[in-house]
């Protein structure tokens, strides 16, 4: 599909998904039953923000934020490691 830009450059393009729908729908079932049985095995920490329902990676920087100024108030220091990929 074309997004915008150049009609002949490939970066101006979105790639389409050809997945049938019976299998999305077969995958949305069977991620539901897998979060579902982890949830309640107690497998993923309440912590996960990757790919859970109402999590994000704004509300994990959210509660970075407000874990560190919660310590910085208590008066104790706070180290953070990051890591960049590219």
């Amino acid at each position: 599909m074309f997004k915008k830009g150049l009609s002949c450059d490939v970066n101006s393009y979105r790639p389409i998904s050809l997945t049938c729908v019976c299998c999305k729908i077969t995958e949305t079932l069977i991620k539901e039953k897998m979060l579902d049985y982890l949830l309640h095995s107690n497998l993923i920490s309440n912590h996960q923000h990757g790919f859970l329902s109402r999590h994000s990676t704004c509300t994990q920087l959210l509660e970075c934020v407000n874990n560190w100024t919660m310590t910085t108030n208590g008066l104790y220091l706070v180290d953070v490691a990051l890591y960049r990929l590219f």
